[in-house]
């Protein structure tokens, strides 16, 4: 793989790739997170959690197994806690997580869960698939979305309708606005967008349109991320770059590019993408199972 780092970035430092950590059994990265100065990484089918610490030499520690982990397909962090979403128990795993040891518990059974993540007033937020059409295969490439937001204590406390135009819906995050952000859409979808939508379901602003690589398009923006001012940093997976949107959903630049080569072992789309605010690395997982470690500000 070629793999181009843009340095003229809005950030007060370069952009620069300080580490790539390969995974032996080439699984694709499902989720990444960080917590307590660890970075905590889901592999397809994998049924533990890997991990690392978060800073030179990222030292691998030992994996944080999970009893009747089947398919994770995202992780999250709390404070204390993460949280994993698995697509084949349909179940939200929380792990929480300790100096010696962590415990697991199945905190939430019977939700088909895209995406998971913790607000900034310590909510969960979940990206449930809704309204599944055709069959089996079908079904997951041709379904809606709702959101639904709970307490720490697995009580659902709100769910907001996504417009059923609103096709394969891939990540949400929420905003310190109450907003959240949804990304969306496949290279065969009408529409590839990222788009900010309200506790009613409106939509308030969004970038994208058709499937494209062009400026203004996206294709199959599988992951999403903010920083600490809240700009959106897009996993832009069909066009193989991570892009930044500024926080009325403009872009600002293009972040980093690759250009995988074919039948190469780093070939596969970057899809699964974390932002660090406390250290300010952007950590980038792909479907060839590595795990790219960037810094984007001292």
């Amino acid at each position: 793989m070629i793999l181009i780092v843009v340095t003229c970035s809005p950030y007060r430092h370069r952009i620069k790739l300080v580490r790539r950590l390969a995974n032996a059994e080439r699984r694709a990265v499902c989720g990444v997170t960080t917590l307590n100065d660890k970075i905590f990484v889901a592999y397809h089918e994998l049924p533990f959690i890997v991990v690392y610490v978060s800073h030179e030499p990222y030292t691998r520690l030992p994996n944080i197994s999970v009893n009747g982990l089947k398919d994770p397909i995202d992780i999250a962090a709390g404070t204390t806690s993460l949280y994993m979403s698995d697509w084949g128990s349909m179940a939200i795993w929380r792990i929480k997580v300790g100096l010696a040891n962590s415990k697991v518990d199945k905190w939430l059974s019977g939700v088909m869960t895209l995406s998971v993540s913790v607000t900034s007033e310590k909510k969960v937020a979940l990206l449930v698939m809704v309204n599944m059409k055709g069959s089996e295969r079908k079904c997951r490439f041709n379904y809606s979305g709702e959101i639904h937001v709970y307490s720490a204590g697995a009580v659902k406390e709100t769910v907001i309708k996504l417009s059923p135009d609103i096709t394969f819906p891939h990540c949400v995050v929420m905003t310190t606005r109450k907003t959240f952000i949804v990304s969306y859409g496949f290279d065969w979808h009408e529409m590839n967008r990222v788009f900010e939508v309200d506790m009613n379901g409106h939509m308030l602003k969004a970038f994208g349109s058709a499937p494209g690589e062009g400026v203004g398009e996206l294709n199959t923006p599988f992951h999403v991320s903010l920083d600490e001012e809240e700009r959106v940093i897009v996993a832009d997976s069909g066009n193989d770059r991570v892009l930044l949107l500024d926080s009325r959903l403009m872009l600002q630049r293009v972040l980093v590019t690759w250009h995988p080569q074919w039948f190469s072992d780093d070939a596969g789309s970057q899809s699964r993408l974390h932002y660090d605010r406390h250290s300010g690395k952007l950590l980038v997982g792909s479907g060839s199972g590595n795990l790219d470690v960037y810094q984007l500000r001292a």
